[in-house]
């Protein structure tokens, strides 16, 4: 059989996931079971098939677009806390930021902590939600990437309360990017992120009052530590849907 350029691979398996987001097209009923003769190349919706399943992409939920309500005529960009943004992590001792902390939370100690982190290694991506009395974890698709992985984990965290009363509560996260996405809303956001404005905004709503806050990773923080722990050690699978752009990283 042919073997395929990396290149080719690449742009293949961006047009079968583009394919596979639309529900009119379906790879499975195109690949049609013949006869198998040594002599003739497996028709190409077979190859494409084996392809995805090399990459591991088979079983990855996408879809083209993640809807969203936000309202144009109200602003959703979020702020969060940085009590460390002064401190620099290479020149600071753990002991320090640990103490800050500590003071960070005694300013807050009315808020309820939740901790979110994503994982990413070469041969998996998951996160984890650490809260008061419970905890999970979950593993993606390995093609996914780090943002993915710590955008996600936020949208969990505010899934999990939404079926507790309205409280005030706290997310932290160690991901700047996730954190700083949800700052400044346009055109290019990515679908995630609005998910996440959308879900907060619904939580406002109904009374909740939910700050974000982000904390340095691997200082000590115990939190943090014991969530970056979880992340990593996930097992159980969450086929969660994937924006089709986000596949331009495989």
């Amino acid at each position: 059989m042919p073997t395929w350029p990396l290149w080719a691979k690449h742009c293949l398996s961006l047009l079968l996931i583009g394919c596979g987001s639309n529900p009119r097209q379906s790879l499975e009923a195109s690949s049609h079971s013949t006869p198998y003769k040594p002599s003739v190349i497996p028709s190409f919706f077979t190859r494409a098939a084996e392809l995805l399943s090399n990459l591991n992409l088979e079983d990855l939920q996408v879809v083209s677009n993640l809807k969203h309500h936000l309202t144009p005529w109200k602003s959703h960009e979020l702020k969060f806390l940085n009590p460390f943004k002064t401190f620099d992590t290479a020149n600071t001792a753990p002991e320090v930021y640990q103490q800050l902390f500590a003071d960070h939370r005694d300013a807050y100690n009315n808020f309820i902590p939740i901790f979110t982190d994503g994982s990413k290694s070469s041969f998996s991506t998951s996160f984890a939600c650490v809260f008061i009395n419970s905890t999970l974890s979950f593993q993606l698709n390995s093609s996914c990437s780090i943002f993915i992985a710590e955008i996600t984990d936020i949208l969990h965290a505010l899934y999990q309360i939404s079926s507790k009363p309205p409280d005030n509560y706290i997310i932290y996260s160690d991901s700047l990017n996730a954190l700083e996405s949800m700052t400044s809303l346009h055109h290019f956001s990515h679908p995630l992120t609005l998910n996440v404005l959308e879900l907060h905004d619904r939580r406002m709503c109904r009374g909740f009052s939910v700050l974000f806050c982000s904390v340095p990773s691997h200082v000590g923080i115990s939190g943090n530590e014991h969530t970056d722990n979880l992340a990593k050690s996930a097992t159980n699978s969450l086929n969660s849907p994937v924006p089709l752009n986000d596949i331009q990283n495989i």
